[in-house]
């Protein structure tokens, strides 16, 4: 069996390395050759790399993964803070909230359960709100104007 230039011999494909000659010693020593042969073999070299890689790439997966929940846990917790204020609710019922989704089932992770947090985590939404909504109206060329300036007069324009 052949792969990319790789000779694989049958024996070791089919599983069916079997001892050669009639002793004890000389079944052993043609043994030893053949596993001796075969892990100086490019092709068992080849799979050891491979086994590695795949090693590794496991690890890196469950690191993703334990990634992912914590990730999905803090988004779980700004959206309940996101929530209580836009309820107009006080900042001192976030642990109630977060108890409350706990007893419910939801994974709401460890950290971010102070009032203190939630204060920030506030400032950091209204942050990201009003940037959007600058880019649209920048994107949209809407101009800016105060409530008092409507009442000013346009330089140029007659009063009527």
């Amino acid at each position: 069996m052949k792969i990319k230039g790789i000779r694989l011999s049958p024996e070791w494909t089919n599983c069916s390395v079997e001892a050669s000659g009639k002793t004890a010693t000389i079944m052993q020593a043609s043994l030893s050759k053949e596993i001796k042969e075969h892990f100086s073999s490019k092709a068992h070299r080849l799979c050891v790399k491979q086994e590695e890689y795949h090693a590794c790439d496991a690890i890196t997966k469950s690191i993703d993964k334990m990634n992912d929940r914590y990730i999905a846990s803090i988004c779980r917790v700004f959206n309940t803070v996101y929530s209580l204020a836009k309820r107009c609710g006080p900042f001192s019922d976030i642990k109630n909230e977060l108890e409350l989704q706990i007893r419910n089932g939801v994974d709401m992770g460890v950290g971010l359960h102070s009032r203190k947090t939630a204060v920030k985590i506030i400032g950091h939404i209204a942050k990201d709100i009003t940037n959007e909504i600058f880019t649209k109206m920048i994107e949209q060329n809407l101009k800016i104007s105060h409530p008092s300036m409507q009442h000013h007069q346009q330089p140029g324009a007659q009063r009527g």
